[in-house]
This record gives structure tokens, C-alpha cells and sequence, in this order.
């Protein structure tokens, strides 16, 4: 098992912005700025689920849901994950988490619903699809995953329910996922819109690598709390 401190999910969020501020002074397209910024803040969102929290921590649901209230207590980033595949996988049917779960698709059901949406109905789109791609899905579909009894979510006064979960799956394709990436695709070309997307994408890996070298100071005192 590889072994690093956990990062809550409150301080890499912090850090993605902060690696997203420092880009978009460097970036040629101003206008886009707030929609980076809350694509930024909402990305990771998905990993709220009690199911992935469980996941993280190597534990079960049981344990996993004390934690599940705020962003200070949620982990984005475990203290070391199984690098077997076998050991994946055990830890993934022990958290019940469904088989090609993805965070960032549940991201983007809870920014939909999220206060800090914009009214620009263009902006909505792309921050909803930088969200949705910034791993590299929903170019155009959304992976199938069976999900059965997925939990209610709550975060940021921001809540999905089981019910609603169950009737609009994110693979559907009604979802949205695949029509956002048409029209944004059509708004900005191929590559224009594999650009813009690589904003947030590098933004989130140069954030997850500084943390992996703990090169952040918040990390330090995080650790004792979290773990």
C-alpha cells in the first residue's frame, strides 16, 4: 500500500483554485474566469459519497458516514490506497461503492443544484462539463454503472436524493452529459473545447501532486485531524 498523508476535501479544493487562480492569470480568455473558478470549487464534490468516504478510509460504510457532514472532515485524497488490483477491488466491495463509480458524475448532479450556478446558460454548460471530463469521461458518454441503492447526498446545503439518483443515472442519455459536449464542441471546435478542458484537468493533477509532496502547509496539521 502506498502510504502519503490524507487531504481533506476543504484543502483540495483550496489548492485546485489556487492552481486554477495562478493559470487563469496566464490565460487569454478572461470571460471564462468565473466559470473556471466554480468548476474549480465544485469538481470533486461527488466524492461526498458515503460509499467513496468508506473507500478512502479502507473501511466500511459503518465508520465512513461520521465523517460525511462537511468538507473539513471529508477526505479527498486517502493516506494510501491498495496498489493490486485484488486489494482494489476488495476494498471497493467492502465500501459497497458500485463497480466504475465515478465522483466527478455525481459532481456534476450536486453542482446542478448547487447556489453558486451562474446565469450564464453557456457558462452553466462548460462548468458542468469541465466537471463531468476533468478525468477524461463525457467525451461524449458517461461510463454505465449499476447502481442500485445509491445514498442520499448532502453537502454545502446542497442535496440529492436516493430517489432522484436512481431516475436520472448520469450514463442516461438524457442526462445531459452527451449534449453539453456536442453543443460546447460545436460552440468551441474539437480542439478549442479539449483545451479548455485541460485547464481544470492540469489544474487538479498540479494540486494532487504538490499534496503527494506535501508541499502545502495546511497538510501538516490536516493529518492529525483527519486521520
Amino acid at each position: 500500500t502506498l502510504r502519503r498523508n490524507p487531504v481533506s476535501l476543504s484543502n483540495h479544493t483550496a489548492h485546485v483554485v489556487a492552481e486554477m487562480e495562478a493559470t487563469l492569470q496566464r490565460l487569454p480568455f478572461p470571460a471564462l474566469d468565473e466559470a473556471y473558478r466554480i468548476a474549480a470549487e465544485l469538481h470533486d464534490w461527488g466524492k461526498a459519497d458515503e460509499r467513496f468516504q468508506a473507500l478512502l478510509r479502507r473501511t466500511d460504510r459503518s465508520d465512513a458516514w461520521l465523517f460525511a457532514s462537511t468538507t473539513s472532515r471529508l477526505l479527498a485524497k486517502s493516506d494510501g490506497m491498495p496498489q493490486t488490483r485484488n486489494e482494489r477491488e476488495s476494498c471497493r466491495i467492502r465500501a459497497e461503492l458500485p463497480k466504475g463509480f465515478r465522483h466527478e458524475m455525481l459532481s456534476v448532479q450536486l453542482a446542478e443544484r448547487s447556489s453558486k450556478f451562474p446565469d450564464n446558460s453557456l457558462h452553466q454548460e462548460l462548468i458542468l462539463h469541465l466537471i463531468a471530463a476533468h478525468h477524461g469521461y463525457a467525451r461524449p458518454f458517461a461510463p454505465v454503472v449499476i447502481d442500485e441503492d445509491p445514498p442520499e447526498v448532502s453537502l454545502e446545503n446542497v442535496n440529492i436524493a436516493t430517489a432522484d439518483r436512481l431516475a436520472f443515472p448520469s450514463h442516461r442519455l438524457d442526462s445531459g452529459i452527451a449534449e453539453r459536449f456536442w453543443n460546447l464542441t460545436k460552440r468551441f471546435g474539437w480542439w478549442g473545447l479539449a483545451y479548455l478542458e485541460a485547464v481544470l484537468r492540469l489544474a487538479d493533477q498540479q494540486a494532487s501532486a504538490k499534496e503527494c509532496d506535501g508541499k502545502y502547509d495546511d497538510q501538516a496539521q490536516e493529518t492529525e485531524v483527519l486521520i
